[in-house]
């Protein structure tokens, strides 16, 4: 990989002294200075982040979002979750993850008023969960930015 960029490197630098050279009179400085530039760059570019490890992360992200997607679509959409939550929880309303999810779903979804709710059952059942307590907070901002 270093080869190619060094390649393309030499050619950039190539090609900037074939349009200049007719309109100035180059000296050997000019050539050294972009020579020095040019793999100032290349090395900085190649020791900040390796291309290949971070191609690598964003495909894999795209595939796991993929299938995220897939199995929403599976499961019939935010709806079809939603509605899977609440069966559940009728079946157990003691469960508390179920209304943070529940409350999470609603909130992304900017349902505020069913994630207020979602999340003061919650917090009635666990009032020392994190979550509950970070999602009221962030409820009671948007309430408190839409009065005024």
């Amino acid at each position: 990989m270093m080869l190619l960029y060094s390649l393309l490197t030499g050619m950039l630098i190539s090609a900037l002294a074939l349009i200049a050279i007719p309109f100035f009179r180059l000296r050997i400085a000019y050539y050294f200075l972009a020579l020095v530039m040019s793999l100032i760059a290349t090395s900085l570019y190649q020791w900040s982040s390796p291309p290949a490890a971070a191609l690598k992360f964003w495909l894999d992200y795209g595939q796991q979002h993929a299938k995220l997607m897939e199995k929403i679509s599976d499961l019939g959409g935010m709806d079809g979750i939603i509605a899977r939550i609440k069966k559940k929880l009728k079946v157990n309303p003691n469960d508390v993850a179920g209304w943070i999810i529940l409350g999470k779903i609603y909130f992304s979804q900017r349902d505020f008023n069913n994630a207020a709710t979602a999340f003061e059952k919650a917090y009635f059942l666990q009032p020392d969960n994190p979550d509950v307590i970070d999602y009221r907070k962030k409820l009671s901002a948007i309430h408190l930015q839409k009065a005024l």
